[in-house]
């Protein structure tokens, strides 16, 4: 039987569809209102593009911080220990092998995160025998752990009024010295504050030198750095004691000018991923080529990486967001500084139109013989003989080599 909506007996019924109607409409309304709003590169539904911890966001989920859960980062929720834990241990390359001595930490990530900053001294725990990761930590703690990460550097004292117990004053006058930190005001820490995400992950990003004018206070400084050696190709054919190799191909000139030091403890260190950003940072402002990309610098230990080919100690990684990476097989200093050399020169003019020649044929073989050509012997030169006291080999200068003819 047909019923029509418009009678008399109806009315009821009417009343009640047309309200629904409206409640629906209401809330497709308000839905639309609010399921979009504006994000940092649209990752996180909740982190607008004008909040101070913003770029620090985005950072973080660059280098595989904090990830997307849930599509919320929930900047004001109070931040754990154990997630503290986690964080400080992706930012310093997830290093694993480590053991810890505390009874609550049954998450395996957390348990690896911990025992990393365990051995490292980062932490004692709350107590001998527990860490507790669900508990908070307070500004003046955290403090405390990144300083402990850097291993507890003197610093110029703090001019915060608020910062009265001993333990934190080194700490705090390092973040400030640093400048990861502004403070609250100009003339608070306030250190017994709970720390809260978005806090955390600002830290971090100034810590690892990319968020140094994201804090939480509005106001910011600018510090120009002067470069201590500036890079160039002389146009003399090199005259040093290796020279004569370098016609024969990429690798024997660097057998020659640099094997016997490699080997040498001396000079070839071991470097932990901690020692390897922190000295890739100082030749970024210490340094100075032509073309040299200013932007996110990351490096990792992965003895196991497939990603730089087959008998490789290292390769350099620079993708289409301007993130410069290097990926260490072996956590040796020589390593570091001749990937460092291949990223302060992967938009350099020479190298780009060297590799202009390449052909899907011969793709593989121009890209190595252009990538080490003469400004790269001259910038790796300069980072071995000032970051590693090897003596140079003085094979800085303008080649004759044609990239086609190298048939290695």
């Amino acid at each position: 039987m047909f019923m029509s909506l418009y009678s008399n007996s109806n009315y009821a019924l009417r009343r009640s569809i047309l309200v629904a109607l409206m409640l629906l409409v209401v809330s497709n309304f308000v839905a639309v209102q609010t399921a979009q709003p504006v994000a940092a590169s649209n990752k996180y539904c909740d982190v607008s593009e004008d909040e101070y911890y913003a770029k620090a966001v985005e950072w973080s989920v660059a280098e595989s911080i904090t990830g997307i859960d849930g599509n919320c980062f929930y900047p004001e929720t109070r931040a754990t220990r154990g997630q503290t834990a986690v964080w400080m241990w992706r930012m310093s390359g997830s290093p694993t092998g480590f053991t810890h001595i505390f009874n609550d930490v049954p998450e395996p990530t957390q348990s690896s995160a911990v025992g990393w900053m365990y051995y490292n001294g980062i932490t004692q725990g709350t107590s001998k025998y527990t860490f507790s990761p669900a508990g908070g930590l307070t500004r003046g703690e955290f403090a405390a752990f990144l300083w402990r990460l850097e291993g507890e550097p003197a610093a110029v004292q703090h001019s915060f009024d608020d910062v009265v117990a001993d333990w934190q004053q080194a700490p705090v006058s390092w973040l400030a010295a640093s400048g990861i930190t502004k403070g609250t005001s100009p003339s608070m820490f306030s250190p017994g504050d709970t720390l809260i995400r978005s806090q955390l992950i600002t830290f971090l990003c100034g810590y690892d030198r990319q968020c140094t004018n994201s804090t939480t206070t509005t106001t910011t400084t600018t510090t120009t750095t002067v470069p201590k050696k500036t890079i160039t190709v002389p146009p003399e054919y090199p005259s040093g004691r290796c020279v004569s190799e370098i016609p024969k191909g990429v690798y024997e000139w660097e057998g020659c000018a640099w094997n016997d030091y490699r080997d040498n403890p001396e000079f070839n260190k071991e470097v932990t991923v901690i020692d390897a950003k922190n000295l890739m940072h100082r030749i970024w402002a210490e340094v100075y080529v032509e073309q040299k990309v200013e932007c996110c610098l990351s490096v990792e230990l992965d003895p196991d990486s497939k990603v730089c080919g087959m008998n490789a100690t290292g390769c350099a990684v620079y993708d289409s967001h301007n993130y410069l990476h290097i990926i260490l097989i072996k956590n040796r200093l020589t390593v570091l500084l001749h990937e460092t050399a291949h990223l302060l020169l992967v938009e350099h003019k020479s190298i780009l139109d060297c590799e202009q020649d390449a052909t899907p044929e011969n793709e593989k073989k121009i890209r190595r013989v252009c990538r080490h050509g003469d400004i790269f012997r001259c910038v790796a030169d300069y980072l071995y003989v000032e970051y590693a006291g090897i003596p140079s080999a003085d094979v800085c200068g303008t080649t004759t080599t044609d990239a086609a003819s190298d048939e290695r």
